[in-house]
């Protein structure tokens, strides 16, 4: 009698192997998915970033040029009390004295957007010197983003 060999099959057919490398092709597909909105949310986080960091260079710059204006009224007065009367003529600045009048604080704000503002806080006072007119100087006290 002869026997008759049976032929097995190998435990892995080809629909497993099939199966194996739509998984693969899946995955591969969802993780670039997901890294292309990754990129896209880093590109717009960029923009707003570069256009706020642009709008506060334009207010700073704004402030820098009403502190010069500040400075040229400084030194254009003769008297402290006429800087003082000149510096409240201005609607954009707020002036607050002492008591003694010795020295004054000013705060001005310029806009960076519309949630936002740029105060700078200045404190004036007056150095007489003897035998010589009197110097008005300041020191810039703040400048922060509000």
């Amino acid at each position: 009698m002869t026997k008759v060999r049976k032929t097995s099959y190998p435990p892995i057919n080809i629909g497993t192997s099939f199966l194996l490398i739509t998984f693969i092709i899946l995955c591969m597909i969802i993780f670039s998915v997901l890294s292309l909105s990754s990129a896209l949310k880093d590109v717009q986080y960029s923009q707003k970033n570069a256009a706020r960091t642009a709008a506060y260079y334009k207010a700073n710059n704004q402030a820098e040029q009403q502190l010069a204006s500040i400075d040229a009224i400084l030194h254009t007065s003769d008297t402290f009390e006429a800087c003082l009367l000149q510096l409240e003529a201005n609607d954009s600045l707020t002036l607050y004295t002492d008591s003694t009048m010795a020295q004054a604080n000013l705060t001005y704000f310029v806009a960076i957007d519309e949630n936002e503002a740029l105060q700078v806080t200045l404190t004036l006072y007056s150095n007489e010197i003897e035998d010589s007119d009197a110097t008005i100087e300041y020191s810039i006290t703040a400048w922060n983003t509000i």
